[in-house]
């Protein structure tokens, strides 16, 4: 279901009605996401004329956000350009993702998911702005295991990963990688 990003003087009566989503749950009945009036805010100044294309609710260092999956209008007519924003409660946009090609990603980021998964296939790869300055890379792998999700740091340092669908974050520790390995590709 998507929705549009109003702006101007009806937008905050008809916020509260327009601003529920389902919430993906694998086995639980779909509930609906009323988003607070700081979020609803955060969206209208920040991405107008977005449309929401899903909501999901989740918890981040325990505080309540809000993930958003976002379409907006590109510059290329008749094209959408789709992307994630993660945004706390009080309405802080904490992170926001746009899908890239996989040729786009740092070398060291490429470097890291040879070294993790030396036959693995990249089935999809994000850009991450965490806050106003951070930057991550948020790249999908298909093992032989499965699917997989790494979290890696623009200097290809992993930061965590997924599983599939279940949330086994593994943090890795500095001792368990050299990074004296990693070199940049020479053309």
């Amino acid at each position: 279901m998507r929705r549009t990003i109003m702006t101007g003087g009806g937008a905050a009566v008809l916020a509260l009605a327009m601003w529920a989503a389902p919430l993906s749950a694998a086995d639980q009945p779909k509930a609906e996401i009323k988003l607070p009036p700081a979020v609803t805010k955060t969206l209208e100044a920040r991405f107008p004329g977005a449309k929401i294309d899903d909501v999901e609710q989740e918890k981040k260092e325990g505080k309540v956000c809000y993930e958003l999956e976002l379409s907006i209008d590109s510059a290329n007519e008749g094209e959408e350009e789709e992307f994630e924003v993660l945004i706390s409660a009080e309405g802080q946009i904490l992170e926001i993702a746009n899908q890239i090609d996989p040729k786009e990603l740092p070398m060291p980021v490429q470097q890291a998911v040879k070294k993790a998964h030396p036959n693995a296939k990249i089935v999809k790869s994000e850009s991450v702005r965490i806050g106003e300055t951070g930057q991550a890379y948020e790249v999908e792998v298909k093992t032989e295991k499965g699917e997989l999700e790494l979290r890696i740091s623009a200097d290809g340092k992993i930061v965590s990963s997924e599983q599939g669908d279940e949330e086994s974050e593994k943090k890795q520790d500095d001792d368990d990688r050299d990074d004296d390995d990693i070199q940049p590709k020479k053309d």
